[in-house]
């Protein structure tokens, strides 16, 4: 729903959080939802995967990229389920 990594309803980290195993996070709105063709995530830090099955899924590559940056930590993703 935005680019922003937390602070209000609709972050990545905030859907992946209220997601349950086996759902699916679509993230192909992003670039009209952030306004830009490419979007970006920027993570201030890892982003906990708590489910055992997660898929996420992006936009068409025609309709734009999504980029998740973990902003030069070493791990974007800390899957634990």
């Amino acid at each position: 729903m935005n680019c922003e990594d937390n602070g209000t309803t609709g972050t990545l980290r905030d859907i992946i959080g209220m997601a349950q195993s086996g759902d699916t996070v679509d993230l192909s709105g992003l670039p009209v939802a952030c306004g830009v063709k490419e979007a970006k995530v920027t993570l201030g830090d890892e982003l906990s995967v708590e489910q055992n099955d997660l898929t996420l899924i992006g936009p068409d590559p025609s309709d734009g990229h999504v980029t998740i940056s973990g902003n030069n930590h070493s791990r974007v993703f800390n899957h634990r389920g």
